[in-house]
């Protein structure tokens, strides 16, 4: 077994059980306990900030248009305040055909005009977008690569390793972006976003299949290289 090869293993185990412990025990990062007077959380009609509104003088008198204005839609993972501050046994229930249920929001979408929303949403709405469209297309040109060789019947050759290795790379490295932009997006809406009655807090949402994935096309790839020096040296042999 080449040095690479016990690198990815080990790489991929310690993910793998790093995963299943995560997986029983979240790690959540509050954003500071701070309440406000005046919060509300409540069904309402939709506020003059979400709208642009026309002033237009005809004979008979004044009219308004009104014309939605753009916003933003972005998803944060939320707690409850009163799970930390009291033991008030305040909660949102759901009451429906003699049923009767307690819920919990663990993760909201939130929506913001665009006149508010910062300059970092609007810089994250188009980069990460962009940076996943150009991953999936370099890793379609690379299995479109595999699938070429291994028609041509080369399939323990050394550019098939290569293709293979730098598409779990690239899986791999996705992973890690995910893995920042979450943390730097969870620690830049908590220190600016207020909700009434939750917190706003920070779980990691990078999506676990990519380094997985990604980890098992690198142990992938020494595999076939490995394949390909046996075959190398049977063909010696004969």
């Amino acid at each position: 077994m080449n040095n690479k090869l016990k690198i990815y293993c080990s790489l991929f185990v310690t993910v793998l059980i790093l995963f299943m412990v995560f997986s029983f025990f979240h790690v959540t990062i509050p954003s500071s306990y701070v309440s406000y007077g005046d919060e509300k959380l409540e069904f309402m009609d939709t506020p003059g900030e979400f709208y642009d509104v026309f002033d237009t003088v005809s004979h008979d008198g004044g009219h308004h248009y009104y014309s939605s204005v753009k916003t933003y839609n972005f998803d944060v993972n939320v707690m409850p305040k009163d799970r930390i501050q009291s033991s008030k046994d305040k909660a949102l229930f759901s009451i429906t055909n003699n049923q009767i249920y307690k819920m919990q929001m663990q993760s909201v979408r939130i929506t913001t005009p665009s006149r508010q929303a910062s300059t970092f949403f609007a810089i994250l709405s188009f980069a990460l977008p962009l940076v996943y469209f150009i991953v999936a297309v370099y890793i379609i040109v690379l299995v479109f690569k595999i699938v070429r060789r291994i028609r041509e019947g080369e399939i323990f050759a050394s550019q098939v390793s290569r293709f293979i290795d730098i598409a779990g790379k690239l899986l791999v490295g996705l992973y890690l972006f995910q893995f920042i932009v979450s943390f730097v997006y969870s620690m830049y809406c908590i220190n600016h976003i207020h909700l009434a009655q939750y917190y706003v807090v920070y779980k990691n949402d990078a999506n676990i299949m990519l380094i997985l994935t990604g980890l098992g096309l690198m142990i992938i790839s020494q595999i076939i290289l490995m394949g390909k020096d046996l075959k190398e040296e049977q063909d010696l042999t004969i």
